[in-house]
């Protein structure tokens, strides 16, 4: 447990990174949930005639999404990238007395990735989360206000996978210089 809270650090910046990060990615997976509607559509039996066009608008929909979610991969890139600055200056101290103990580099920078593991997973479970949440609710309103029938949002196994992957990577790339930092410039003494 005092390995969790070594690795973990400030909770109010732990916190802080998860929720803004996983906005972003909220934002991601919520796209693409309600993408997802218009290729549900065409297994109503009442639209069998315009098929053709409602996957063409899927191709449509799927390639804007895709364009519009690159800027916001790019967002939590910057985001992870300057919290990792204020997580590394948090952590100072700790890494300094544990370097006293006879704690070696090596040992602190798998702290470290242990620690954007965690925040990595925490980011994608809320996100994805939020993200499918926010657009059936959203969905599931806008079909009141017309009465309308409606499918509900749902976000396929292949753009879950896309989305955690994604973050992942995203994640490990914002990290990446503040850690080659801690290494080269010698933020533990």
């Amino acid at each position: 447990m005092l390995l969790l809270k070594l690795v973990l650090g400030n909770t109010k910046l732990l916190v802080n990174e998860v929720f803004t990060t996983s906005l972003v990615v909220a934002l991601i997976s919520g796209a693409k949930a309600l993408t997802n509607v218009v290729l549900g559509a065409t297994n109503i039996e009442l639209v069998r005639p315009w098929t053709y066009l409602i996957t063409t608008v899927y191709s449509e929909l799927k390639l804007v999404t895709s364009l519009w979610s690159i800027p916001m991969w790019l967002l939590v890139i910057i985001s992870t990238y300057l919290m990792s600055n204020y997580v590394i200056q948090d952590l100072r101290t700790t890494f300094s007395t544990l370097k006293y103990l006879g704690s070696s580099v090596n040992y602190l920078i798998k702290l470290i990735i242990t620690r954007y593991l965690i925040t990595s997973s925490l980011i994608c479970i809320t996100g994805v989360s939020v993200g499918v949440v926010v657009a059936q609710v959203v969905f599931r309103v806008i079909a009141y206000i017309i009465k309308t029938p409606y499918e509900v949002p749902n976000l396929y196994l292949s753009d879950l996978i896309e989305v955690v992957v994604i973050t992942y990577i995203t994640i490990f790339l914002g990290m990446l210089k503040p850690l080659v930092k801690l290494v080269r410039c010698g933020y533990v003494p």
